[in-house]
């Protein structure tokens, strides 16, 4: 194989990926912060706006892409599935969508954008990065707490929000805005998150700990852990499909599977958990 060959291939790739990560967790450490940090700012030095060692290739963004959802699934387990629709969420992530939405709008104005381009600077504004923020809360061991819970589950309402302000704002500016396309943009992921957060807590918890009790689970102890990834994925999936994020219905798997318990079967948490070091450490750098 040729030298060209050899930095092409996935093994170089995954090696060079996870060598950039060990050292965002040594930069971390020597300027004491969240090895997220180390990560993001050593992913910033070798990727293309500084020394190009690292190009985002299709195969590092889906490498990144499913970090970011087995992240999200291991920071459902830590939530129950009412924390996430608490009423006072809901105001904390409307605010966190409307303040930035019109000041992006007011400053783009004031910087001279046309009205189109204003709009849209707003709405990318109201976006949250829920994945950087529930990873720093679990490196210093405060999912638990009321900030935390308060944090994550605002930013998961926040992103139905911010699909909502996509949709308005694409609408106004094409000139088709109804309020009867909005309000099925907010129905289906509305719909979604309820359907799924109930059918998640009521049916597929009891299916997991029903399929532990059985002998394919005795034979196999890693086969009630391989459905669980399934139904992450499968969540994720739909998720996009009706024009949430990803990571929200993978969160949403974790949370629906918070309160299994598992007797013959390995740990769903635990081995999610090694996933997610290695695919989520690439997604941050």
């Amino acid at each position: 194989m040729s030298a060209e060959g050899v930095m092409s291939s996935i093994e170089f790739q995954m090696s060079l990926l996870l060598f950039v990560a060990l050292a965002g967790y040594l930069l971390a450490s020597r300027i004491n912060q969240s090895a997220v940090i180390g990560e993001i700012l050593v992913g910033l030095i070798v990727g293309p706006s500084v020394l190009g060692l690292v190009t985002y290739t299709d195969f590092v963004s889906s490498i990144a892409h499913l970090g970011a959802i087995i992240l999200l699934f291991v920071i459902g387990f830590e939530f129950n599935i009412r924390e996430i629709f608490n009423i006072r969420y809901g105001f904390i992530a409307g605010f966190g969508v409307i303040i930035p939405w019109i000041g992006g709008y007011a400053t783009a104005l004031l910087f001279h954008f046309d009205t189109q381009g204003a709009f849209f600077v707003g709405t990318a504004l109201t976006a949250t990065s829920i994945a950087i923020t529930a990873n720093v809360l679990r490196e210093i061991n405060q999912l638990q707490s009321k900030a935390a819970k308060a944090i994550i589950g605002a930013a998961v309402i926040d992103d139905v929000l911010s699909l909502l302000a996509l949709a308005i704002t694409e609408d106004v500016v094409s000139g088709s805005f109804t309020i009867e396309g909005i309000v099925l943009v907010f129905v289906k992921a509305i719909g979604f998150m309820v359907l799924f957060g109930l059918l998640g807590v009521s049916v597929i918890s009891t299916f997991l700990m029903k399929l532990d009790h059985s002998r394919i689970a005795e034979k196999f102890p890693e086969f009630v852990f391989i459905t669980a990834m399934m139904i992450a994925f499968l969540y994720a999936m739909v998720a996009d499909l009706v024009g949430l994020s990803g990571i929200v219905g993978a969160f949403l798997a974790g949370v629906s599977m918070e309160s299994v318990g598992l007797r013959r079967s390995k740990d769903l948490k635990e081995g999610a958990e090694y996933l997610q070091i290695i695919f989520a450490s690439i997604f941050f750098v």
